[in-house]
């Protein structure tokens, strides 16, 4: 296919052009750490009407948090870049989704979307869909939104859905021992990602 004759034109070991290109193979290798390209290739694929793209997304997501390979805020600006291209509904669906895997994953879907929304410079009119699972993140992980995103959420005034989202967001209070839970469970995560590192080379080097 004309898709493996472009692969074999680039360098194999790195799968950039092809991220480029909106192939995610790479993004489900244990053993990479997602560059910009895999963070925006993915968002893009969380926003898509194909529901197989948006599943396929939700298990890299999935898979890449659990290994500590991608930086939420990473995804957070990338999905901000997205600009008119997003559909913040079928995004927010997605995250959603990981959120439900683990603690770790609602630490990073929050954090995901404080970034994306300290991006914003106007308040949209479908904002509710980010805020919605940012909320739920927020009271599962005992996080709260950063300085910038507080600013932002201030600025919602009335009675609208976002509205009192909005003031759940800012009233909501840090949650020390929620915080460990995650952090725990990514140093595990990340330490079982390093012994295997470690088994690798190890083997290269009696090779």
């Amino acid at each position: 296919e004309w898709i493996n004759q472009l692969e074999a034109m680039v360098w194999p070991a790195d799968p950039r052009p092809m991220l480029m290109l909106g192939c995610m193979d790479s993004v489900f290798d244990v053993d990479f750490s997602w560059p910009p390209e895999a963070a925006r290739c993915v968002m893009c694929a969380t926003c898509v009407e194909s529901k197989e793209l948006r599943r396929q997304a939700t298990d890299a997501l999935i898979q890449a948090i659990a290994e500590v390979r991608v930086s939420p805020q990473l995804l957070g600006e990338h999905m901000a870049r997205l600009g008119e291209h997003l559909t913040l509904k079928r995004t927010a669906e997605v995250l959603a989704s990981v959120g439900q895997v683990s603690a770790q994953h609602q630490s990073a879907v929050f954090l995901v979307l404080d970034e994306f929304v300290s991006h914003q410079d106007s308040i949209a009119k479908d904002l509710h869909f980010a805020l919605t699972p940012m909320l739920e993140a927020a009271l599962s992980s005992g996080l709260t939104v950063s300085d910038k995103t507080r600013v932002l959420l201030k600025s919602i005034g009335g009675s609208s859905k976002t509205a009192r989202l909005a003031r759940q967001l800012l009233s909501a209070k840090a949650d020390p021992a929620k915080q460990l839970v995650s952090r725990v469970q990514s140093a595990c995560s990340a330490i079982d990602r390093a012994e295997r590192w470690h088994a690798l080379r190890a083997l290269n080097h009696l090779g």
